[in-house]
């Protein structure tokens, strides 16, 4: 009869075994991948869900493939609600941010340690539409934001309408800004047509603020001395202010 016994507990043994490899170990991983999913964070991670393997019995394998099969749905909805705002957020024309982004960022600017507004104007943009046309004036703009895009991998382009421009900076120490605009303007300060020489110079203006500075009064002061700057471009080359 011992032996009996021993066949029962083998066979019981092996069960729970069994019970444990195809059903206990796949929810657990089922549900820990589902549980540390947080739909509250603006980035949704879903790598522990890509990452699970399709094993246990064949309902544990049909729900695990489910989960996959609508963590993918849930990637390519928000993936195109990303694309849709993303859009929205920017000029049409340059492709650079636009007012309705700025609007929704400047608060963070204002909790950081510092921040640095370049505020940009590109003069001469009625004289080349009033001499060349419209689609002189947009391309001077087109170009302008091209060479602007130097400041991507820095902090933010934002169009503000017309041909004023504006960089954002945000934790970048002071004289290490200083550097990257003493090596950018030179290059690009001045844009010129080789069909026809028409040059057209950027004037800017740069202002910093701490951790508590109003966004709106930092964009001001920059606005101000970009003004200040386009006055005395004038001035040199004998140009009326418009």
């Amino acid at each position: 009869m011992n032996w009996i016994w021993f066949l029962v507990s083998i066979i019981c043994i092996g069960i729970i075994i069994l019970g444990i490899i195809h059903i206990i170990i796949p929810l657990n991983r089922l549900w820990s991948a589902i549980k540390d999913i947080d739909f509250n964070n603006s980035v949704i991670d879903f790598t522990k869900v890509e990452a699970l393997p399709v094993q246990g019995t064949s309902t544990i394998k049909g729900i695990t493939l489910q989960f996959k099969s609508l963590q993918n749905i849930l990637c390519n909805q928000i993936m195109e609600v990303n694309n849709v705002t993303d859009q929205s957020e920017r000029d049409g024309l340059t492709n650079c941010y636009n007012k309705k982004h700025l609007d929704k960022v400047k608060s963070s600017y204002e909790t950081a340690q510092n921040f640095i507004i370049i505020f940009i104007d590109v003069n001469n943009l009625k004289r080349m539409n009033d001499t060349f046309g419209h689609e002189a004036g947009d391309n001077l703009i087109i170009n302008a934001a091209k060479k602007l895009s130097f400041w991507d991998k820095y902090g933010e382009v934002y169009r503000m309408g017309g041909d004023e421009f504006m960089v954002t900076l945000k934790n970048i120490p002071t004289q290490k800004a200083k550097a990257l605009i003493d090596s950018w303007y030179p290059t690009v300060g001045v844009l010129n047509r080789t069909s026809d020489g028409f040059r057209c110079v950027l004037s800017y203006g740069v202002a910093e603020g701490r951790y508590g500075s109003s966004f709106d009064q930092i964009q001001k002061l920059a606005d101000d001395r970009m003004y200040n700057m386009k006055v005395a471009i004038k001035k040199q080359f004998g140009e009326p202010m418009r």
